[in-house]
């Protein structure tokens, strides 16, 4: 098959021979720069997912220390006399916080509630959380944003509440 090969090129004309050539150039060239460009597309996007990623671990490892003074330290400030969206109400306000919307959903005995925060401090917004779930609240959800001035925070969070 080889000697075959052989023979077929050697029958072939100097143009014909160098057109083969100059078209398997170009194909490699194209293939090669496919490969490399979708390789390059790859890795940047992995590159910036990293240093988002990486900016988010360093925010996560600086709230883990504040998570951990969270952990069961519930007072007894629970306020029954009031109904949960006035609760929520004074909760966000003890902690200096702004109550954009509270949407009640009742089902089953049990209520959920869509909630959305906004608060000059990331921390606000997990005191907000610890006090919700110390007053018997079970965190579903929970969304935290930093706006782009990296001074005001949104968090969307969702409670339900049996009874």
């Amino acid at each position: 098959m080889r000697a075959k090969v052989f023979q077929s090129w050697s029958n072939l004309q100097d143009r014909e021979k160098m057109t083969i050539l100059i078209g398997s150039i170009v194909v490699i060239g194209a293939a090669c720069y496919l490969l490399f460009t979708t390789l390059w597309t790859t890795h940047s996007s992995l590159t910036r997912e990293k240093v988002a990623l990486m900016v988010e671990s360093g925010w996560i490892q600086e709230q883990s220390a504040l998570a951990e003074q969270l952990i069961n330290n519930c007072r007894t400030n629970q306020f029954p006399s009031l109904d949960n969206q006035d609760l929520f109400e004074l909760i966000a306000s003890r902690n200096q916080m702004v109550l954009d919307s509270v949407i009640e959903n009742i089902s089953n005995n049990e209520a959920s509630y869509a909630i959305r925060i906004e608060s000059n401090d990331g921390n606000s917004i997990l005191r907000f959380i610890h006090q919700s779930t110390c007053q018997g609240f079970t965190l579903s959800h929970v969304e935290i944003d930093k706006s782009e001035s990296e001074s005001f925070y949104t968090g969307e969070l969702e409670f339900s509440h049996e009874g």
